[in-house]
């Protein structure tokens, strides 16, 4: 492991040399970190940098990144930040994103260096607020975020009003009857996946009583070069499902969906098989407006 900053407000974290369970009836502290140095890890299971923070209400995360994360090793991702009302979280080398009945906090994220990472199972950048009502997600890119290996994610963003989420190499997405927060993407840099079943962007509200909206605006290039490999996926889903994995499971509830906004001025590329370019969906018993602006042309 790179670097590991947590806030908990109970017990758990990283005790000699292993995970415990992280969170308990206290409330986790905010985090804030810049990045101007470098990261490098070699072994398996080695991520670059874990921020975590977790209790019965989790703080707020704000990240930034000047300088480079680089990992080769497999189910070694390059930066995750988690703020989780309740328990679990990257525990013992496994996630669990077990929510509680509290309040997580907002992520902001910016990124102008870079992340890359080699192995399978290495995603780019893992970004999760799960709680009863959950936070909201800010992310900004100059920089770039580069994936070789299978099942490696260029960036997964993650605001989930219940449980569930990216879990231990697999997608859950399952919700409570929560509220999650809001998304707003801002891509300007560029995001390149080469294995299989390696997405450039998944962003996913899923909250069992409203999801929120989700604002994408990319003036960067995204290219996925692996089988199975959709190019950006963004949802807002007013119950369960969402992207599992490679295939989709049951979308949308009976309640309430986000808003989706989307304005794409630059390229979204992939020539391989079972690769989708763009899917936009919000789904519940009452769906927001979903509105696009494709400027250039996709393959």
């Amino acid at each position: 492991m790179g670097l590991i900053a947590q806030s908990l407000g109970g017990g758990g974290g990283w005790f000699d040399g292993d995970f415990t369970t992280a969170g308990g009836i206290g409330n986790g502290g905010a985090l804030s970190f810049a990045l101007t140095g470098s990261i490098a890890t070699n072994g398996e299971g080695s991520n670059g940098a874990l921020l975590q923070t977790i209790g019965d209400n989790s703080g707020d995360i704000g990240f930034g990144q000047s300088g480079n994360i680089v990992t080769h090793g497999d189910d070694s991702s390059g930066l995750i930040a988690q703020t989780i009302a309740g328990t679990g979280g990257l525990v013992d080398g496994e996630y669990s994103g077990q929510a509680g009945g509290g309040t997580a906090g907002d992520i902001d994220f910016a990124l102008t260096g870079s992340i890359q990472t080699a192995g399978d199972g290495s995603q780019g950048t893992l970004l999760q607020s799960i709680g009863h009502a959950s936070g909201d997600i800010d992310y900004a890119q100059t920089g770039d975020v580069i994936t070789g290996g299978d099942d490696s994610y260029g960036i997964v963003a993650q605001t989930i009003g219940g449980s569930g989420g990216y879990i231990d190499g697999a997608f859950a997405g399952e919700a409570g009857d929560g509220t999650s927060g809001s998304i707003d993407f801002q891509l300007a840099g560029s995001v390149n996946t080469f294995g299989s079943r390696s997405g450039g962007v998944l962003l996913q509200s899923i909250g069992g009583g409203q999801s929120g909206d989700i604002d994408y605006q990319q003036t960067g290039d995204v290219l996925t070069d692996g089988k199975n490999s959709g190019g950006i996926t963004v949802q807002t889903l007013g119950g369960g499902g969402g992207v599992d994995g490679d295939s989709f499971g049951n979308a949308g509830g009976t309640r309430h969906a986000g808003a989706i906004a989307f304005d794409l001025t630059r390229f979204v590329q992939n020539d391989r098989d079972g690769s989708h370019g763009v899917l936009l969906q919000t789904s519940a018993a009452a769906m927001a407006a979903t509105s696009a602006t494709l400027k250039p042309a996709m393959s």
